[in-house]
């Protein structure tokens, strides 16, 4: 597929969460390994850089690179990165997961309809982690769930906007930015709620529509997955 020029009016707010990077580099190194990996562009050892430099042929990008392990906390911060910018558009993408640039331009698509993400084998390495449900008209191309793991994901401004006026009790401060704690962790029934699980519980208790992209390989650690639109995945489990 040949890339469509970038249209002028499409700019991004891209947050590239280089946790395992910045692991490998560590402190002093991080800040060289990032800008080799991004000039490196397609070419970049790193999943993560790859698909940032193919999202740049489709859009205009605003980018945020966070190495914190604190994944609830940087992902939290990059939603108040991402408001406090004119972008409608918010795309998550960790340093270990990649699709291609035909996945990209069905994710960008998907946003059109809410929060859309790319599925991808979980480390354990024979599940997919969505939970996904059955909807009338559904957009071509995309399945409705109800939780899915968020390592490749769009987040339209109105979305995240709802997602933070319905929750003022999970507001913070990061310097002068006003963030919310939207991936916050939690315990429930005795079980625990990881940060995209928890995610996707508040934006379901807002009515914002969750879509799993379909048809599209996308890479995690290197092993691809593309969830099937015409049968339920006998390797899709419910997240845990």
């Amino acid at each position: 597929m040949t890339a469509e020029p970038k249209p002028a009016e499409l700019t991004v707010f891209v947050s590239l969460f280089c946790y395992a990077l910045h692991k490998q580099a560590g402190i002093a190194g991080a800040h060289a390994a990032i800008a080799d990996q991004v000039e490196q562009g397609v070419n970049a050892t790193w999943p993560g850089f790859r698909a940032l430099a193919r999202l740049r042929t489709l859009a205009n990008c605003a980018v945020m690179f966070e190495g914190s392990t604190l994944i609830a906390k940087a992902r939290s911060r990059a939603s108040g990165a991402f408001l406090s910018t004119q972008c409608d558009l918010w795309v998550s993408i960790d340093d270990d997961v990649e699709t291609t640039l035909e996945g990209l331009t069905a994710l960008l698509e998907a946003s059109q309809h809410g929060i859309a993400a790319m599925p991808y084998w979980l480390r354990n390495g024979s599940q997919v982690a969505c939970d996904l449900k059955t909807v009338e008209h559904a957009p071509s191309g995309l399945h409705a769930a109800t939780d899915m793991a968020l390592g490749l994901a769009a987040f339209p401004r109105e979305c995240i906007v709802r997602m933070y006026n319905a929750h003022p009790e999970l507001m913070f401060a990061h310097g002068t930015q006003q963030c919310c704690a939207l991936f916050l962790e939690s315990v429930k029934d005795f079980r625990w709620i990881g940060e995209d699980n928890a995610f996707c519980a508040r934006a379901r208790a807002c009515d914002v529509p969750l879509w799993v992209v379909c048809d599209q390989e996308t890479f995690h650690d290197g092993r691809p997955y593309a969830l099937s639109f015409d049968r339920v995945d006998r390797n899709v489990a419910p997240v845990k």
